[in-house]
């Protein structure tokens, strides 16, 4: 879907992406390569590979994630491997309330369509080959809207940090008689 001229909703993070976001957050953090590869258990080589080849192993992205302890980039890993679309930020977007709410309304009426044509689908028993088309254009639709949802719970806890024991609180079984 174009979003204010940009293909940046439905875009899926690869690879090379996870690779530079990981060592722009380092930049940003002030935070070595030599530090990074000793803090995660790593030769320093190793992180040497990952820039040059623009490429983190699946195996090592949760390590990284957990290393950086960034919303934007866990988002993007959690993405990656459960192979969601993700919104990469773009510098020229300037997505103001009004897009926003355009953009939604659009997502809602394809949403709508979609949704009827499931239905259908799912209360009659006899699944017909040409039904696959809706199914798949159906899963897209749950797992972008997903993707968003995600990226903006990740940017509100983010813009006003929030933590975890907030969105979280451990609540007494006695609280109920206050």
């Amino acid at each position: 879907m174009n979003f204010m001229g940009m293909n940046v909703l439905h875009r899926t993070v690869t690879k090379e992406d996870l690779a530079s976001s990981f060592f722009t957050k380092l930049k940003q953090k002030h935070i070595s390569a030599k530090e990074a590869a000793e803090n995660m258990h790593l030769a320093q080589s190793t992180l040497s590979m990952w820039k040059e080849k623009k490429d983190i192993p699946d195996q090592q992205l949760v390590n990284a994630a957990k290393y950086l302890q960034d919303g934007d980039f866990s988002t993007q890993v959690s993405n990656y491997l459960f192979g969601w679309p993700t919104l990469i930020e773009d510098k020229n977007l300037n997505i103001d309330p009004l897009s926003l709410w355009v953009h939604l309304l659009i997502v809602e009426k394809e949403k709508s369509s979609i949704s009827y044509d499931l239905e259908e689908i799912l209360v009659h028993s006899n699944f017909n080959i040409s039904d696959r088309s809706t199914i798949i254009s159906s899963i897209r639709m749950l797992q972008n809207e997903a993707a968003i949802e995600n990226r903006l719970s990740t940017l509100l806890i983010d813009n006003y940090n929030i933590t975890d024991n907030e969105l979280h609180p451990v609540a007494s079984k006695f609280d109920k008689y206050h």
